[in-house]
């Protein structure tokens, strides 16, 4: 799988340019960085990708399956839900709190939804493996019937949303600012879940810039947004330059 981004332009209101042309390409196996400083329009890229309605963009966002053998596909048109179910997930920066309904069947649902009559899962083998996996994100003591990030705090929301990937095993992978509120040791542990998708030929796009995360995850290239334009494809050790000038001198 892969995704390259061509010339996209995206407005808000029709009138305010949010990102002006920027191209970007992650390939299968690739865990591509973004950087930038705040409202660079980094999250506007991602929310872009994953199809937020209330963004205006032209260009071209080409999505490759390698895991269904399909023909290259054109996000830009498609729905949200479309995307997802081709196989883009994002973790939000600020994920939702819904009440009323439970993480658990959520994610049941939307799993069944992609799935044939005769492959729907089983709500006790789901629930096991929910709970299996909470601990590998490292939720403790996590009930799958509450609500969904309801009494969340802010690190166990982020936690929640590497649950949900690990749930949906998506073919590419957007994560805005995933460290957020989590601790040393869950940045670790992020961290090696992390480059474990990445071995899985995930196609993964991270935005960060926590310095302990970015040196333990292998990244393969990164981007620098400022002002919503984005630079050439960087090396990595473009990263030790960042921390000691900041963005300005670049």
């Amino acid at each position: 799988m892969s995704l390259k981004i061509k010339n996209l332009t995206t407005k808000v209101n029709s009138t305010t340019r949010l990102l002006n042309k920027v191209s970007l390409e992650a390939k299968a196996g690739e865990l591509v960085v973004l950087v930038g400083p705040n409202g660079s329009g980094k999250s506007t890229l991602s929310y872009v990708v994953a199809g937020h309605p209330d963004y205006e963009s032209t260009g071209e966002i080409i999505f490759k399956s390698e895991r269904h053998k399909a023909k290259a596909v054109d996000l830009i048109s498609l729905a949200p839900e479309d995307r997802a179910n081709l196989g883009i997930f994002l973790a939000f920066q600020t994920p939702e709190e819904v009440e009323g309904v439970s993480f658990l069947e959520v994610m049941r649902l939307i799993i069944n939804n992609r799935r044939s009559k005769k492959d729907k899962v089983n709500q006790f083998n789901f629930r096991k493996q929910v709970i299996e996996l909470s601990k590998k994100v490292g939720l403790k003591n996590f009930k799958p019937y509450r609500d969904l990030n309801v009494g969340f705090s802010g690190g166990e929301k982020k936690k929640a949303e590497i649950l949900q990937m690990l749930l949906l095993d998506p073919e590419v992978i957007i994560l805005d600012e995933p460290d957020s509120g989590l601790d040393i040791d869950s940045i670790d542990n992020l961290a090696n879940i992390i480059n474990e998708e990445k071995k899985k030929n995930k196609t993964i796009i991270l935005i960060s810039h926590h310095k302990d995360l970015l040196s333990k995850v292998d990244i393969d290239a990164l981007y620098i947004l400022k002002n919503g334009n984005i630079s050439k494809k960087q090396k990595p050790q473009i990263l030790e330059e960042i921390y000691k000038t900041g963005f300005e001198a670049l």
